[in-house]
């Protein structure tokens, strides 16, 4: 499963449904993803470990709704804009 080196790795059709599953829902209990993918808890466990390890998995987030939040979210955006391109970065922003 595991090319070494910089290459890629070659993943198993549990690893990719226990990376689908995760990018779907990643507080799904171990419980539940070891029933839904064939595997006990530990094994499932040291899975998701490896594929941490091994670099797959980056990281575990949040995806945050804004328009359930009473305040107003703020963000800082860092970004490259040809010079030429200056003058409509304000509209261009503002339609995203």
């Amino acid at each position: 499963m595991v090319v070494a080196g910089n290459s890629r790795l070659k993943l198993d059709r549990i690893d990719v449904e226990i990376l689908r599953t995760l990018q779907e829902n990643a507080r799904i209990p171990l419980k539940e993803l070891a029933s839904k993918v064939g595997l006990s808890i530990p094994a499932v466990r040291a899975r998701i470990d490896r594929l941490v390890d091994l670099g797959v998995i980056k990281g575990f987030t949040v995806i945050v709704d804004p328009s359930r939040i009473a305040e107003r979210v703020r963000a800082l955006i860092l970004c490259k804009v040809p010079a030429d391109s200056l003058g409509n970065l304000p509209e261009e922003l503002g339609k995203l």
